[in-house]
């Protein structure tokens, strides 16, 4: 390609995911994008990102020299709005002088709407007229998040102290409901308690790290809150995992005991001789006195006899380690992410009150429970919020809305192709027979939402994106097709998040000299498979300005920001 030759605009095709011509930008011989402006007289052209760590200083872009004759435009350009802007200033002047504040106002009030009309930054306003209801609920629910934050901090609470606050107020409400049987929240609290008594009794005392290797059911929460009493750190191991994934995940956290389910056995019974001698192993089985390795000892006979009195141990304290929850492992093995008590509670208590959770909802999640998702968001429910909490052992989509409609859940979640699976899902009378008020989780692809919301008849969705082991999370609060949350236009300062520049070859941050990463400008992009999405940028590629989609799935790795953004999620202004 001629880099001197006329730039021809293209189209970024939303449903393949494809740079092609006719709406945004040219492309050099070496790849990179080439900066223009768009046809209609130019909200502002495309700003060519650095393709390498090496050429952030500049910033990637490049400007042509200009002509004498754009140099004359230019100098023309400038007089006359001094001497537009001398005349305005002039004429309010003399309105106000002969007619007084009551007409010389009004004139102020047209030349500034005039200033910022010329200038642009009119759009500004209009985004903030039209975000504002948005940010400043918000606003309101973060700061009744931080209330809560403060409050326990003060008061050095452990999730378990929260959780006994609900034992007492409502011992006999369910707190869990697992393949038809409800725990109540005395019962949780009572089987929290053996546990607890039983590794007391052991010697196990604050800081040892016990890890959970355990099917989704009750006892899986129940076991690592009773843990919790003690101060022991608990992992909470994927039961997928099989030889030296499971060994890497049981030494790497340097676990001094391990408790796996009858159901695992096998797993563990491969692994026995990896595993240090000193990992003391205690296996779960479904009743006493059943058959356990000849290296275990059998818990759950241990905790028939066991007292349910709250244990007489050092109690851990708010900032203390509480669990170790592990990355997937899609690039490599499963890696520990450190939750603290306060982490717990921040990340519970962010997506119940920005996403406007109630108390007295029934949730329902088949999602794993060694996962964030599941593990903390919706069981954190019943623990911190007293909410009824419907556990499945395993996801299956024709069951999703029975389950719900049985259960008579009020919120249920997703995550992933999940939705995507239900969708496919013959229809039933339990598609709009339940009582789900709202859905919650992230992955929900705009392509099907809308027939996925209409078919179920879900009134809110609550989109949210965030990383375990991240240090930022968004969501979308205002039920906005395809969209995972939101930057705020307004008070940005309250919720700093940028979207920065990243080299497309490996995913990581650009860096200027100062060894800082640097924010995307307006209208920046690195090149046809890596958007660095720019908010305002986005509002004018898109029909709907406030519902910003980036291209849906692409082969491609992930943008790098604060928090690391999809290139087939969507972000909102």
């Amino acid at each position: 390609m001629n880099n001197n030759e006329p730039n021809k605009p293209a189209n970024i095709d939303i449903e393949k995911g494809l740079v092609v011509e006719n709406e945004l930008s040219n492309f050099s011989n070496n790849g990179s994008p080439t900066a223009t402006s768009p046809s209609n007289g130019g909200d502002a052209s495309l700003t060519a990102a650095a393709a390498a760590p090496g050429d952030g200083d500049q910033g990637g872009s490049t400007s042509s020299p200009q002509t004498s004759g754009d140099r004359v435009r230019l100098v023309f350009l400038y007089v006359i709005q001094f001497v537009g802007f001398g005349a305005s200033v002039a004429g309010i002047v003399l309105v106000w002088y002969y007619m007084g504040w009551e007409f010389g106002l009004p004139a102020v009030l047209i030349a500034l709407l005039a200033v910022l009309i010329a200038s642009g930054k009119w759009r500004w306003f209009y985004i903030a007229a039209l975000t504002i209801p948005r940010d400043v609920t918000a606003l309101i629910r973060y700061v009744k998040l931080l209330i809560l934050v403060k409050k326990h901090a003060r008061l050095n609470s452990t999730i378990a102290d929260i959780f006994a606050e609900y034992v007492a107020k409502q011992p006999d409400k369910p707190c869990f409901i697992f393949e038809g049987r409800e725990w109540t929240f005395k019962e949780v609290n009572d089987y929290s308690n053996r546990i607890a008594n039983v590794f007391h009794s052991h010697g196990y005392k604050q800081g040892d790290v016990v890890g959970l290797l355990l099917e989704n059911r009750p006892e899986f929460v129940a076991t690592w809150l009773g843990l919790s009493k003690l101060g022991a750190i608990i992992p909470l191991i994927n039961h997928n995992l099989r030889k030296n994934a499971l060994v890497h995940s049981v030494t790497v956290a340097k676990c001094n005991a391990l408790i796996y389910g009858e159901a695992l056995r096998d797993a563990v019974s491969e692994i026995t001789e990896s595993l240090p001698s000193s990992t003391a192993m205690y296996q779960f089985n479904d009743s006493v006195q059943q058959p356990v390795l000849s290296n275990s000892k059998d818990l759950t006979t241990l905790l028939q006899a066991a007292s349910k009195e709250q244990p007489n141990a050092q109690k851990p304290g708010h900032h203390d380690k509480l669990l170790y929850i592990y990355t997937s492992g899609t690039t490599g093995l499963p890696k520990a992410a450190v939750i603290t008590h306060s982490r717990f509670l921040f990340i519970t208590g962010a997506i119940h009150i920005v996403a406007g959770f109630r108390n007295d909802d029934i949730f329902y999640t088949p999602l794993p429970l060694y996962h964030t998702a599941g593990g903390m968001m919706s069981v954190g429910q019943a623990l911190l919020f007293g909410a009824t909490v419907v556990i499945r052992k395993k996801f299956s989509a024709s069951q999703f809305f029975a389950d719900c409609q049985k259960y008579n859940c009020t919120v249920a979640q997703y995550i992933g192709e999940m939705c995507r699976y239900i969708l496919a899902t013959p229809s039933s009378a339990t598609d709009k027979g339940h009582k789900v008020r709202l859905i919650f989780g992230n992955g929900l692809r705009p392509q099907i939402w809308p027939q996925f919301v209409e078919r179920f008849n879900i009134p809110r969705v609550a989109e949210f994106y965030g990383a375990t082991e991240g240090n930022a999370n968004i969501v979308n609060i205002d039920n906005t097709v395809g969209a995972i949350g939101f930057v705020s236009r307004i008070i940005p300062a309250v919720y700093p998040i940028s979207i920065i520049r990243a080299d497309p070859a490996t995913g990581e941050p650009i860096r200027g000299k100062d060894g800082l990463c640097q924010v995307c400008e307006l209208n920046e992009f690195h090149n046809v498979d890596f958007i660095a999405v720019n908010i305002s940028y986005l509002s004018r590629l898109f029909p709907d300005p406030f519902a910003l989609r980036a291209p849906p799935p692409c082969d491609v790795p992930a943008i790098q920001q604060l928090v690391v953004l999809r290139i087939e999620s969507t972000m909102r202004v």
